[in-house]
């Protein structure tokens, strides 16, 4: 049996008034009250329906948006369109082939799983690498007791590899989630998923 396509439509339109990543208001909150010298500049991989985009907005920066789905882009065109080819920029692209330039904030709200993990090292490369020191990396990863971690083609860590990822960082803020909620479409499912906030160090 084929398997059902996922529907983005009912997605976004689901989560169009969605609150921002708890993980980007913690990130936003930590460079605010250090009132760091660094351009207000961003990156958001996996915009969505642009929840996060909105608030980075908001708080004065300028934005590249990045989702696989033309969807994604027409959304933020539309809902953002005095800001667009000014204070924000959309592309859609896969994740691992997006060119990242020299940025103070990288945004993954849930969508660095979804990255094939033959690809997840060089993506992860490319977000560490184009981060300039002090500036911020505000995301998620999924935890090896998801339920998903049986997917081949998504990317799962243990708790210890965190140390690794994140050598060159000053990790700010950690919580690990590990409990049962249902999915978007209504499907229970364990999730075992990392919220970080890191600073970039060297």
């Amino acid at each position: 049996m084929k398997k059902k396509e996922f529907n983005w439509s009912e997605y976004y339109a689901k989560h169009s008034e969605s609150k921002p990543a708890i993980t980007l208001l913690t990130g936003l909150k930590y460079f605010n009250k250090k009132n760091l010298p660094f351009p207000k500049t961003s990156i958001d991989i996996g915009c969505g329906q642009g929840t996060d985009v909105a608030e980075l907005l908001r708080e004065g920066w300028d934005v590249i948006a990045v989702d696989k789905e033309a969807e994604a882009q027409e959304i933020l065109m539309n809902k953002f369109s005095k800001f667009h080819g000014n204070k924000l920029i959309t592309q859609v692209q896969k994740m691992e082939n997006i060119i990242i330039p020299p940025i103070t904030l990288v945004n993954a709200s849930f969508s660095l799983p979804f990255c094939n993990p033959n690809n997840f090292s060089q993506l992860w490369t490319n977000i560490t690498s184009s981060i300039t020191i002090g500036g911020i990396f505000c995301g998620q990863l999924f935890g090896m007791e998801d339920g998903w971690a049986s997917n081949k083609s998504m990317t799962f860590h243990h708790r210890k590899s965190l140390n690794d990822l994140f050598k060159d960082f000053r990790i700010h803020f950690l919580h690990e989630e590990n409990s049962i909620s249902n999915t978007c479409s209504g499907e229970k499912k364990n999730w075992h998923v990392f919220d970080l906030v890191a600073e970039k160090l060297k």
